[in-house]
């Protein structure tokens, strides 16, 4: 935005005392490719554009970023049990991946072992173009270039009132009021009630993502992303594994819908399921390499179901009001060209 609009004063107002600590951080810290994303969605095309410009960043910047690609793979075990679903879910890889032009190799199980000596599965995809990032350290260099463009940041700073003002907003904390000629609602997990404060209604839901850690004994055992292939109507990717740069494996996410959007550890789900997901496609994995981790939480747009794209609207012209809303996976990937985006629909009014 900064550099976009140099003559404009930038003021971001964040609730937490640091930037990204939510959605941002709370993920697999993967750099997608779009190939899991619906036809034609903002989602697909922003993920696509967003993972390139993602990693020309982290490489000009000298933050560290691995190539890990990604296995989408179908195990003997789902394989057997779900044979239509899996043939319809890994025939719509396939059509996306022509599609959208993503080089993609297609693996028997003597192929899948030439990547991941320690996975059982029938068949998948390996995607090359996939990267695996610090989501914590990514965000934190955004910040400082955006202070060395002269961007106001304002931690600890809530939202709790946004009023129109004879051609202003006038946006509220605790402590502060500021006098906005637009507005971008990126509030993540808030935005719905952020856009609420300006009289706008949108419905979103919250769904948690668990993760839990394979012991350092095991860890080793997988260098790559692998993924199953989903049916189509899964809320999520999928319970995956999950390299991080630190040499750390855990396995998650799975999608659970809960009521508060800071539920983050009430009622955890069993390790049972997390050590059925992993076993299946590595048996030497035991329940007892497993422990809990962390968990992260998404919002999704009520009726997702029917459409599970990003809502990014300019809902008031004038003065500008912009909201995104139910900014999930593939979020983090796509996060620069939803900057360019809002740019875009900004530009014309600033």
């Amino acid at each position: 935005m900064a550099i976009a609009f140099p003559g404009k004063q930038i003021v971001v107002v964040e609730k937490n005392p640091l930037p990204g600590q939510e959605t941002s951080r709370l993920n697999s810290n993967v750099i997608h490719s779009g190939l899991h994303e619906s036809s034609g969605s903002l989602k697909e095309r922003l993920a696509r554009h967003g993972s390139r410009l993602i990693v020309e960043y982290a490489l000009n910047n000298g933050l560290e970023i691995n190539k890990t690609g990604m296995i989408i793979a179908v195990p003997w075990k789902s394989a057997f049990a779900d044979p239509i679903g899996k043939y319809e879910a890994a025939t719509l890889l396939r059509q996306n991946a022509k599609r959208q032009k993503i080089n993609v190799e297609f693996l028997n199980w003597r192929n899948i072992k030439k990547y991941e000596p320690n996975i059982k599965a029938m068949c998948g995809v390996f995607i090359p173009n996939v990267w695996i990032v610090d989501a914590e350290s990514l965000v934190a260099k955004m910040h400082s270039d955006a202070v060395c463009k002269n961007v106001d940041f304002y931690f600890d700073n809530a939202v709790v009132g946004i009023d129109p003002k004879s051609g202003v907003y006038e946006v509220s904390t605790p402590s502060l009021k500021i006098q906005a000629g637009a507005v971008v609602n990126a509030a993540g997990l808030y935005a719905d009630k952020v856009a609420a404060m300006a009289g706008l209604n949108y419905q979103t839901e919250f769904w948690r993502g668990e993760y839990y850690e394979v012991s350092a004994s095991k860890a080793g055992l997988i260098r790559r992303l692998v993924y199953p292939v989903i049916s189509s109507g899964s809320p999520s990717k999928g319970i995956h594994f999950s390299p991080r740069l630190s040499g750390r494996l855990f396995i998650g996410p799975n999608a659970r819908l809960v009521l508060s959007r800071s539920d983050y550890n009430e009622d955890k789900t069993s390790v049972n399921m997390f050590h059925e997901a992993a076993s299946q496609f590595c048996p030497q994995i035991k329940l007892e390499d497993l422990g809990w981790a962390y968990s992260g939480i998404r919002p999704k747009v009520k009726n997702w179901q029917s459409n599970s794209d990003f809502s990014i609207k300019l809902d008031i012209g004038d003065p500008p009001f912009l909201n995104l809303i139910g900014i999930e996976s593939p979020g983090l990937t796509a996060s620069m060209a939803i900057a360019e985006y809002v740019e875009e629909l900004l530009g014309p009014r600033l």
